[in-house]
């Protein structure tokens, strides 16, 4: 980080088969910790949120350990935040990463048209694992899912008024090892849609609101889609 930035790294090892815990401490971690109950991204979000809240720490810069994101684009972020965000995350879907499939590419999108929707401001990508927020609203704004931590956090800071911002990225390609969370983009969604409806109703967003914005989202997709094909012929 740049000067005048005391920065705590706290590493979350979530069930690691390799080297990852001793490698964190060596590389400068000052906090190496298990994800714990049952594991996952969203268990292992909530255990680093919940002990950067334990420090006296002002903002949380998060970022997925499967070096994809750039370290780059972290001061950039924090510059938003500190400018009036509560909330900024790193884009990807400004144009299509090359390391992402075309598939994938189009999910993504889907879901953040329909997250748009749902709580009524641009969203440009719910599912960035490249964010950083202000403490108090990562106080307030707890995980409560089971499988991804990503549109929840989104949903929440929105529907309790948090201001949320977006920046473009860089998106990398994986050097090594796979996702154990997309398996496949079908079931990723799957479970997306699940963790996603359970929480519109927990907020009493409402029954139809995400089934009405999932067909929104779609429509539009489809046709920019079209439109962006039809520009390139």
């Amino acid at each position: 980080m740049s000067a005048g930035i005391v920065a705590l790294v706290v590493v979350v090892d979530d069930r690691s088969s390799d080297d990852t815990a001793v490698r964190a401490r060596d590389a400068g971690a000052d906090v190496v910790i298990p994800s714990g109950g049952t594991g996952g991204l969203a268990q292992a979000f909530r255990t680093g949120v919940i002990t950067a809240l334990t420090y006296d720490v002002t903002h949380i810069l998060h970022v997925d350990a499967d070096g994809q994101y750039s370290p780059a684009d972290a001061l950039g972020l924090l510059d938003i935040v500190l400018n009036g965000a509560d909330l900024a995350i790193g884009s990807r879907l400004w144009n299509r990463p090359a390391c992402m499939s075309r598939p994938r590419y189009f999910a993504n999108r889907l879901f953040s048209r329909a997250v748009a929707c749902l709580i009524g401001i641009p969203i440009l990508d719910a599912q960035s694992g490249y964010r950083v927020f202000t403490r108090e609203l990562a106080d307030t704004c707890l995980i409560s899912g089971t499988y991804t931590y990503t549109q929840e956090q989104v949903i929440r800071a929105a529907h309790l008024g948090y201001v949320v911002s977006f920046m473009p990225i860089s998106f990398l390609p994986r050097s090594s090892g796979r996702s154990r969370l997309i398996v496949s983009v079908p079931t990723y969604a799957a479970h997306v849609l699940i963790a996603v409806w359970r929480l519109t109703n927990a907020l009493g967003i409402g029954h139809l609101r995400l089934p009405a914005c999932l067909i929104y989202a779609f429509v539009i997709e489809c046709r920019d889609r079209h439109k962006l094909e039809g520009s390139t012929r």
